[in-house]
């Protein structure tokens, strides 16, 4: 999506909701967070049902479907990700994200 399109959807949704200026930059980050997970469900749904939907222009919907037959970083990282979520060795499975184990390990020790 371009800039100029993210700015006019965040603007559409600023004359919808009010907040305090102070918390402008919070509020920014929380909604293209969340835009951005929408979004990436969305466009999960429809590769895994082969179905449009309504809000991709048909000739963006063809790009989609050539980008994820052909590129190969986004296939790799696709595969990597089905080899992890279909796995069940270790005694415990890698839920903290993009923070390793060992990270959240020692920021949970450094909380007074």
């Amino acid at each position: 999506m371009s800039p100029n399109r993210q700015r006019q959807i965040y603007f559409a949704f600023k004359e919808k909701c009010v907040w305090r200026p102070e918390h402008e930059k919070q509020l920014t980050q929380n909604f293209e967070k969340k835009a951005q997970r929408l979004l990436c469900d969305m466009l999960g749904r429809v590769r895994e049902s082969h179905k449009k939907s309504k809000l991709i222009l048909p000739e963006k919907y063809n790009m989609l479907l050539h980008y994820w037959a052909t590129n190969e970083r986004f296939l790799q990282l696709s595969d990597i990700a089905k080899k992890a979520r279909s796995s069940t060795s270790g005694g415990s499975l890698h839920t903290s994200g993009a923070m390793s184990q060992e990270a959240v390990r020692r920021k949970l020790a450094s909380l007074p």
